[in-house]
This record gives C-alpha cells, sequence and structure tokens, in this order.
C-alpha cells in the first residue's frame, strides 16, 4: 500500500489539492467542482504525476479572495 504522496520540491505560483483542501478545511472534491464550474482545471505536479495542483490566482478566484484596501499617506485622519 501506498503512503501519502510527498512533493519533493515547491512550483512557485501553484498549490496543492490536498494542501489548499487542508487549509480552507474543506474536502477536495469540493475545490473541483468550484474549479470545474468556473471553467477552471487542476495541473499535475512536474515531478510526479500523481500530484495535483491548483494555480494560486484560480484558488484566489474559487474562494473570492481579493486583496484587501491599502492606505496611503495621503488618505487623511484614521477613523476610530
Amino acid at each position: 500500500m501506498v503512503g501519502s504522496i510527498r512533493t519533493p520540491f515547491q512550483v512557485e505560483g501553484f498549490v496543492q489539492l490536498t494542501e489548499l483542501a487542508r487549509i480552507f478545511a474543506v474536502d477536495a472534491a469540493v475545490i473541483r467542482r468550484r474549479l470545474r464550474a468556473q471553467g477552471r482545471f487542476l495541473y499535475s505536479h512536474p515531478g510526479d504525476r500523481r500530484l495535483r495542483m491548483v494555480k494560486e490566482a484560480d484558488a484566489a478566484a474559487i474562494f473570492q479572495i481579493i486583496p484587501a484596501p491599502q492606505r496611503s499617506r495621503d488618505d487623511g485622519v484614521s477613523e476610530g
């Protein structure tokens, strides 16, 4: 029996499907369904074709993660 598969190295701009599922505490099937619903797809890890990866931009899109607005010096006095 084969144990868990580990990534030999990270690929910049991608996250392992299992790691993303762990971070957001959802089943990997939920991520697959969301990707498919938006016309996106999983990628194979270049070092081990059994590993599935999600592009970071796709992960942000399916979980609707948007960057927080950044303040600048000219914003004035903070409220509160």
